[in-house]
């Protein structure tokens, strides 16, 4: 398992452009592109491509707003970047107690504050594996 595997997995893989359940253009792994349109064919190459260039914007975003997140194992880092691929970065930003948690180690508590968001029981599965694999340190 790795983060590739797991946004796969959240996200879905699709070749074609489609609205998301917002009506955002989308396709790959999660890739919102206004201009793309409905319908439109993108290879697997080019599906990865734009991932890779996604989860490194993602990541730069995240180490900027929070730059001790570059200081976590992977497997953590890979959960907040699992969660600001679906939430944004600001909007993980207002995660005060879980990120403050985060950052003290406190893994367990970190864990029990993910499940209690509304973001919790809006994506159900994914944060219980998430949150898992905050609180163990192994991917999910």
């Amino acid at each position: 398992m790795n983060l590739r595997d797991q946004l796969i997995r959240d996200e879905g893989k699709r070749n074609y452009t489609y609205a998301d359940s917002l009506g955002y253009h989308t396709w790959g792994i999660g890739h919102l592109d206004k201009h793309s349109p409905i319908g439109e064919y993108h290879t697997d190459d080019q599906v990865y491509a734009q991932f890779d260039a996604d989860v490194q914007v993602a990541t730069q975003a995240l180490e900027k707003a929070l730059p001790w997140v570059s200081q976590l194992d992977q497997v953590r880092r890979d959960c907040l970047i699992n969660m600001s691929f679906n939430l944004g970065v600001a909007t993980l930003c207002t995660f005060h107690i879980t990120l403050q948690a985060i950052h003290d180690q406190k893994w367990d508590e970190a864990a029990a504050d993910m499940l209690q968001s509304k973001w919790a029981r809006q994506v159900g599965n994914r944060a219980i594996r998430l949150a898992a694999q905050m609180r163990t340190g192994e991917y999910q």
